[in-house]
C-alpha cells in the first residue's frame, strides 16, 4: 500500500460516513462520503449521479429498509494513485425484520472509486455487489 496513513484515514472517513449517513438517516452526512458529481451504481444495476440523486435514492432505500439496521464494513484494501484511489471491502448488512431477532440481512462487496478534494477524500463512485439477501 502506497501513501501516509492520512490518506488512509481519509479515504476510511468518507467510507464512514457513507454507512453513518444511510444508517441514521443522517442526510447531510452524504456530502461528507461523496464527491458532487459522484455516481452510485445499486445491486440492480441503477446508478444515481450526483448529490442530490444520491440522497433521493438513498431516503427512498431508507424506506424500503428493516427499521433498525446496521452496515459493518471490512477487509479493506485501498490503493492510492495521487490524488485518486481505489477500495474494494466486505460488507454486511444487519436489519430486525418484522418481530424476528437481529440478524444479517444481506452481505456482498464495495467497488469504489475515490478522489481527494478540497474537502477531503470523497467517493467519485461505488459500485454495490450483493452476494446474498435473506428475506
Amino acid at each position: 500500500m502506497s501513501g501516509d496513513l492520512s490518506d488512509r484515514e481519509g479515504i476510511e472517513q468518507a467510507l464512514s460516513a457513507y454507512s453513518l449517513a444511510i444508517d441514521r438517516q443522517e442526510w447531510d452526512r452524504l456530502r461528507d462520503a461523496w464527491a458532487p458529481d459522484g455516481v452510485w451504481i445499486l445491486a440492480d444495476g441503477s446508478e444515481h449521479r450526483g448529490l442530490d440523486e444520491i440522497e433521493r435514492r438513498a431516503r427512498w432505500g431508507a424506506l424500503h429498509s428493516p427499521a433498525d439496521h446496521l452496515h459493518q464494513i471490512f477487509n479493506l484494501f485501498v490503493r492510492l494513485d495521487g490524488d485518486t484511489a481505489t477500495a474494494d471491502s466486505d460488507w454486511l448488512y444487519y436489519g430486525r425484520m418484522d418481530d424476528r431477532p437481529w440478524g444479517i440481512v444481506s452481505w456482498g462487496h464495495y467497488r469504489d472509486r475515490l478522489v481527494r478534494t478540497p474537502d477531503g477524500w470523497r467517493l467519485s463512485e461505488r459500485r454495490i455487489l450483493r452476494r446474498l439477501e435473506y428475506q
